[in-house]
This record gives structure tokens, sequence and C-alpha cells, in this order.
């Protein structure tokens, strides 16, 4: 989970979106947008003491960190 967090609500609560858009010129040279991820570092901290960071996406962070763990 989360640092600091009890329970999935609040991760999710709390996440930013996992995408942006980016601008871009088609094939045609036409302007248009590109729906990419957007990842950011998320460090897994047990006890107090920082496991693992990482770079992933701002959703499901509580499926990330149980399988880390569990891995």
């Amino acid at each position: 989970m989360m640092h600091g967090s009890r329970s999935a609500k609040r991760d999710h609560a709390s996440a930013p979106t996992a995408w942006i858009t980016m601008p871009r010129l088609t094939s045609r040279g036409m302007r248009d947008e590109r729906v990419i991820a957007e990842e950011c570092p998320v460090a897994l901290v047990f006890d107090g003491t920082t496991i693992a960071v990482l770079m992933a996406t701002p959703s499901d962070l509580t499926d990330l960190a149980l399988g880390f763990s569990l891995g």
C-alpha cells in the first residue's frame, strides 16, 4: 500500500491521473494529440525502511505494492 495509507480507497483518491495528452503532428502535417501513460516514482516502504523505488503509473498502486511484496 502507499506509505501511510490504510485503505485502497485513499490510494486511488490521492493518485493523479494515469495518462497525459501530448501534442503531435500526423504524417499529413495535421495537429493532433496522443494519449500516453504517465509514470511517477513510487517508493515501497516497510516498517520505515525504503525497500524499492520504481517508476509506475499512478493507478492500482495497492495492487502493485501487494504483488511486489508477495514476489
